[in-house]
């Protein structure tokens, strides 16, 4: 009987989780235990023991939360597919998948699925990773497909093609109202580093002032939302 056990557990699909939040990871883990076919073996809060996790563990999918301590989430998923290949990795954020997931992806990642989605979404996302396949919502699939049947249209060029992973962050976060303080706190970066970006930004947009760096940044957001 114990024999059988293990031969059961090894046949789950093994998943490695990434997130700084110590509530959601828990949360997310216990959700995943309790299924028949998945298990979670390994955690981690930052970037370096989540590639040293993920080596040690050999997961069959990593979920990774694109915003972490001292890290940005898009640059471990491209470190973690360029050492290991064969990783399918899910993108799991509060970021909106509108602006994010196009970079998730572009990254490596195999899929991006909201923090807010239900249980049963994550775990079917889990599932079609572990076959090799891609996963993201219908909402985010009907958006590409928009996207691609009107980018001839497109005159201007897209901030998301201009502006670096850590810029896009923050130019969205501005475009939802975030002054320098709290997207210094949100992405546990220095308000100096946060006005650096937004000089950088402001010259790659051509913007000249701080209000217009605001308003194309509100006008932005809300149109990719659309």
């Amino acid at each position: 009987m114990t024999v059988k056990n293990k031969d059961q557990v090894n046949k789950k699909i093994k998943v490695f989780l990434v997130d700084d939040h110590a509530m959601i990871c828990d949360g997310l883990a216990e959700l995943i235990n309790l299924s028949n076919d998945i298990i979670v073996c390994g955690k981690a809060n930052d970037a370096n023991s989540a590639m040293n996790g993920i080596c040690q563990t050999k997961p069959d999918v990593a979920i990774i939360d694109l915003i972490l301590k001292e890290s940005s989430g898009l640059l471990l998923i491209k470190d973690a597919v360029a050492k290991i290949p064969n990783l399918s990795i899910l993108a799991l954020s509060m970021l909106d998948e509108a602006i994010y997931a196009e970079r998730a992806l572009q990254a490596g990642a195999m899929g991006y699925i909201m923090k807010d989605a239900s249980g049963d979404k994550i775990l079917h996302g889990i599932r079609n990773l572990a076959k090799g396949k891609k996963y993201i919502s219908d909402e985010l699939t009907e958006r590409i497909l928009d996207k691609m049947a009107g980018s001839q249209k497109v005159k201007e060029p897209s901030p998301s093609r201009l502006l670096t992973n850590r810029e896009l962050e923050i130019f969205s976060l501005t475009g939802n109202g975030q002054n320098s303080q709290q997207i210094s706190k949100k992405l546990h970066i220095s308000v100096k580093t946060v006005e650096t970006h937004h000089f950088n930004i402001k010259s790659k947009l051509g913007l000249t002032n701080v209000n217009e760096l605001i308003k194309s940044a509100v006008k932005w957001v809300l149109n990719e939302s659309k």
